[in-house]
């Protein structure tokens, strides 16, 4: 027990002293008005305006992972020892639960390309 607790109190200075040492590298960097502005693709923020976001691209998105999810479950059940009857049945259940999820993504218009 004292192997752990020496263990213990050897990785606890290691994490205090890495902490204190990181806070007087920061501390000592020069800061200006450029510092605490975001910083993508080499383009500086000219103002604080946001662009909207498109949640149609997004649904798309989770739409895609969705169904790339079904994939990724699917293919171990095909390795799996199961008869076919439950194989049959399980990937019956899945295919009709995507099919009822993407029938209401049509009907609420959530998938329509045509306005965009």
């Amino acid at each position: 027990m004292t192997v752990w607790l020496s263990w213990l109190v050897l990785v606890l200075i290691i994490m205090l002293f890495l902490l204190v040492l990181s806070v007087l590298i920061s501390s000592m960097s020069e800061t200006s008005f450029d510092t605490n502005e975001s910083f993508e693709c080499g383009f500086f923020t000219g103002s604080d305006i946001h662009l909207p976001f498109c949640v149609h691209f997004f649904v798309v998105g989770i739409l895609f992972v969705v169904f790339d999810m079904e994939l990724v479950v699917s293919l171990p059940l095909i390795m799996a020892n199961l008869s076919e009857l439950v194989w049959l049945l399980w990937w019956l259940v899945y295919s009709i639960i995507l099919f009822i999820g993407i029938l209401l993504e049509v009907m609420c218009g959530s998938i329509d390309w045509g306005m965009w």
